[in-house]
């Protein structure tokens, strides 16, 4: 892409980018949350639609709140690129360009995306968890194939006319599936779903199996009396992971990549070496890292508020919040290693604390979220632990999501 390039209309939230103050700048740092961060005149611009490197940058500044005025920050969108980078393309996601929230980054290329994660996941670990990322002694960076067509599970909003779409960012509007689909979903995700009519104001839980099964679940009503039913297909889709096949609703949770579960699961394989006692899966979801697990310690513990089910003697299920759970998990024998899974607010320093307190020899800790995870891994460093191996991994094709791998040993 050549000098000079204007940025097309779909990455803003709504605004009139006319009326808005305008500023030029240049980008100097990543930032979490799918933004870049530049300075103006003292003032640290938070930056919607660039990378790291560009310069000339125009960008349209949003309005401030009266009470905000300030603030040593602002927020805003790109407009303009008088020098872009070599990894900017042009809209990948028809439904990003029309609006959605749903891919932040279609605008750049797949090592691109996987040079802005590696960053950002560094600057979390550097900013949040005050670790000295050139001290850990391994490193990867990996970016899941395919970049796109990847989700094989999501979730669509119905409008008052029926009609099964996309919300946009910050807004109950929905971006009907006849205007434009995202790029993420997966070949036959959402096919047919454009000509259909569904009930106003309830969402669609669509999920597709390795078998080509779809199902979908329609959910109405507001959390905690939230009220399901299968409207398509089979109460639960097969997903192929660690040799089995695994049975889950449409609303239920599984890696939205479908490559992901698997390469999580020969990671933590190849990682963790073989032990004597005990394992615990935390965070265990449907118990597919118990299963790993399995053949690396003699007992596994495994922990969720829903727990799956395995055939294997050595694995129990515990049906509960890890956090009310750790003291009373199996430890004869000694705690070989602890693998966490957290949601996208992290285990917390006190989880971590108290986890650490059993001397696991081994920890692997999935972060989804860079802030948290940096936050986590400091914690666990806090403790007496040091970094193994990281891995960047790339499961999110297009967003600015990320997931970090790390394998972390108790120093003696």
């Amino acid at each position: 892409m050549g000098r000079g390039v204007g940025i097309p209309p779909g990455s803003g939230q709504g605004h009139d980018t006319v009326a808005r103050e305008h500023v030029v700048v240049d980008i100097t740092a990543p930032a979490h949350g799918g933004t870049v961060i530049a300075r103006h005149e003292g003032q640290v611009i938070f930056v919607r639609g660039a990378l790291v490197g560009e310069t000339g940058v125009t960008v349209a500044l949003d309005p401030q709140k009266q009470s905000s005025t300030k603030k040593s920050f602002r927020t805003g969108e790109a407009l303009r690129i008088d020098s872009p980078s070599p990894h900017r393309v042009d809209h990948q996601c028809p439904a990003a360009e029309a609006g959605a929230g749903c891919c932040d980054l279609d605008f750049v290329d797949p090592a691109g995306s996987l040079e802005h994660k590696t960053q950002v996941v560094f600057d979390q670990l550097k900013r949040i968890g005050r670790i000295d990322v050139e001290g850990i002694e391994e490193t990867h960076r990996t970016s899941l194939e395919p970049f796109f067509g990847w989700r094989t599970r999501a979730r669509l909003g119905v409008g008052s006319d029926g009609r099964a779409g996309v919300r946009l960012p910050k807004s109950h509007r929905i971006l009907r599936l006849q205007t434009a689909e995202c790029a993420q979903w997966a070949p036959g995700l959402v096919a047919g779903l454009a000509e259909g009519t569904f009930r106003p104001g309830t969402e669609l839980a669509v999920a597709l199996g390795d078998d080509g099964q779809r199902s979908i679940v329609e959910l109405s009503g507001h959390r905690g009396h939230r009220k399901r039913k299968v409207i398509e297909g089979p109460a639960t889709i097969a997903h192929a992971a660690d040799g089995m096949t695994w049975r889950v609703s449409a609303d239920g949770f599984w890696q939205s990549h479908r490559a992901a579960t698997d390469f999580y699961c020969q990671w933590i394989d190849q990682h963790l070496p073989q032990g004597t006692g005990v394992a615990w899966d935390l965070y265990g979801g449907q118990g597919v890292f118990a299963r790993v697990l399995a053949r690396k310690a003699e007992m596994v513990d495994s922990v969720d508020l829903a727990t799956g089910e395995l055939d294997i003697p050595s694995v129990r299920f515990v049906k509960s919040a890890v956090e009310r759970s750790l003291d009373g998990l199996r430890t004869h024998g000694g705690l070989h290693a602890a693998v966490l899974d957290p949601p996208r607010t992290g285990a917390g320093a006190e989880v971590v604390k108290k986890i650490a307190a059993y001397k696991p020899a081994h920890v692997v800790h999935i972060g989804c979220d860079p802030a948290t995870a940096a936050r986590d891994i400091g914690a666990w460093v806090a403790e007496g632990y040091r970094i193994s191996e990281l891995d960047v991994v790339d499961a999110f094709g297009m967003t600015h999501h990320v997931e970090a791998l790390f394998h972390l040993v108790r120093e003696s």
